[in-house]
């Protein structure tokens, strides 16, 4: 068996020159799987009614990985445009085996990038994993076409790699019986660290509170304004810096200006990873409203540099969050919100901070997950190889 293996991540969401920011949890996996194996990343996402043909191809190096995007011709029917989108990956797919890089396992990302990938790993004998990281499994928001397409790809993949022990009981009530595996998401512990330089200014008197969500309605924004419109009466020694994009984000800045909060609400809008992670190396503790959380990359991160969180009690979120690392709260409840803010504003400085970054280190770094996924990938190429279409 070779020690490193060409592994070729197919994924349904990654980022790109649109939209930087999104997805980056996939394109940290692939890192962290790049540091023992070959990875060539074949992103097949993306449409746009103005590709010229059936798809458009990018190909770069990023972070030493090469990375392939298709962007897909937007049809005016729907269907029509997810018939082609699948076609043109599973062509693909097998242009990259044809021009020289045979993967020993295809790794796809996303339900919907493993229609193809099975595909392809009937017709090749491929061996074939899926990480997941939709939340709408257990929100129930997936269309019954989605739900065949899943159904058809968890049942077909040698492993099933959800993000977290939530995530693959909701897959299991679709009625999927597969052989699954936790992996975790991957947080840049060089990246998120301590960094006494940065600590919150004990000489201030004002608190500094961030968030950092898509500003879309799973994440309970509303929610956390209307806390911080209570608490607002009663105190003015803190600030909310809101990171973020989204669908709502007009809205979310007219809701919080009809509250009276320009003064204690900043709106930032989408950053990049080395500024996020710099005001939560300073800010005295993170603050996350979510209805719904897979596994929260923003709350790894934030504990990564001994940032105190405030959290609801949703999804991965309880068993992602130790005791000592934060608080939370049940979703959806104003007066709760507030008093937990309430009370991090007062003692945050008394959580022990150390013990936050070496509970993630040792859970979450680039270097643990990579170690579990080549564990994985020899793992399932040894396995008896399965009965292929020839």
């Amino acid at each position: 068996m070779p020690n490193r293996l060409n592994i070729l991540f197919v994924t349904s969401w990654y980022p790109n020159d649109q939209v930087p920011i999104s997805a980056l949890f996939v394109k940290e996996h692939a890192k962290a799987a790049a540091l023992h194996n070959n990875v060539v990343v074949l992103s097949i996402g993306d449409k746009s009614p103005e590709v010229n043909g059936l798809f458009d191809v990018d190909i770069r190096i990023e972070d030493n990985i090469k990375t392939i995007r298709l962007t897909h011709r937007a049809f005016s029917i729907s269907k029509l445009t997810a018939s082609s989108s699948f076609l043109n990956s599973l062509r693909y797919i097998f242009k990259i085996r044809k021009d020289g890089f045979k993967p020993d396992i295809i790794h796809a990302n996303i339900f919907a990038a493993g229609v193809p990938s099975v595909l392809f790993g009937k017709l090749t004998g491929t061996k074939v994993v899926i990480t997941e990281h939709f939340s709408g499994f257990a929100r129930g928001t997936l269309g019954r076409l989605d739900i065949a397409k899943a159904k058809f790809a968890f049942n077909h993949v040698d492993m099933i790699l959800p993000v977290s022990s939530v995530l693959q009981q909701s897959i299991e009530s679709y009625g999927v019986r597969g052989n699954f595996r936790i992996v975790p998401n991957v947080v840049d512990t060089d990246l998120f660290k301590p960094n006494p330089d940065c600590e919150p200014n004990s000489t201030t008197s004002v608190k500094q509170i961030l968030m950092v969500a898509e500003q879309v309605p799973v994440k309970g924004i509303p929610y956390a304004l209307e806390a911080i419109k209570l608490l607002k009466s009663k105190r003015n020694d803190f600030v909310l810096n809101i990171f973020g994009d989204g669908e709502k984000r007009a809205e979310y800045e007219e809701l919080s200006s009809s509250l009276g909060l320009e003064d204690c609400v900043k709106f930032h809008g989408a950053q990049p990873k080395p500024t996020i992670a710099e005001y939560m190396q300073k800010s005295d503790f993170i603050m996350l409203s979510s209805l719904y959380e897979t596994l929260s990359c923003v709350l790894i991160e934030a504990m990564a540099c001994d940032t105190p969180i405030v959290a609801s009690r949703v999804g991965a979120v309880p068993s992602l969050v130790p005791e000592h690392a934060g608080i939370l709260v049940e979703p959806g409840n104003i007066a709760e919100l507030a008093d937990a803010i309430e009370h991090m504003l007062d003692n945050s400085d008394s959580y022990k901070k150390n013990d936050i970054s070496d509970y993630v280190r040792s859970k979450f770094s680039t270097e643990v997950i990579g170690e579990e996924l080549n564990s994985i990938y020899h793992e399932v190429f040894a396995a008896k190889k399965r009965k292929f279409f020839k």
